[in-house]
This record gives C-alpha cells, structure tokens and sequence, in this order.
C-alpha cells in the first residue's frame, strides 16, 4: 500500500489542484473529495492493487485474444 499527503491548492471547476510532499500536483475531481473538503485541507490517501480486478482483466485479455486467434485461424 502507498500513502500519499497532500493539500487542496484550489478548485478549478469540477476539479481539485492537489499538491503532495514531494513537490508534484494533480488535477482530482472535485466529486471524489469528502463534501466537506475545502481549499488547504490536508488530505490522506491511499493507493493499493486490486489483485483480483487485476486478474479478471488479464482473464478476460487472454480470452480476447484466444477467440482472435482461433477467428484468425479459421478464415
């Protein structure tokens, strides 16, 4: 797991300037923040793999291709 600080910078539209520790930014949607959050709150957030969305996806790419394959096979 990644935990990330950050503050909110300013609201531009529908989006959150986000500045983190070590210097870098990014542009958030506004409706992924807490209702509440206002401009210089800090934030917490954390990052982690989905292993199992990850595997389905790999699953179902495999069996894209598979099915592509076996197509190209028959023509």
């Amino acid at each position: 797991m990644r935990n990330m600080r950050g503050v909110i910078d300013r609201f531009e539209g529908d989006r959150a300037v986000l500045l983190f520790d070590d210097d870098s930014q990014a542009s958030w949607p506004r409706s992924q923040l807490p209702a509440e959050a206002r401009e210089g709150d800090h934030l917490r957030i954390s990052i982690t793999i989905d292993a199992a969305a990850t595997k389905q996806a790999q699953a179902e790419a495999e069996e894209l291709l598979k099915q592509l394959l076996e197509k190209n096979n028959l023509d």
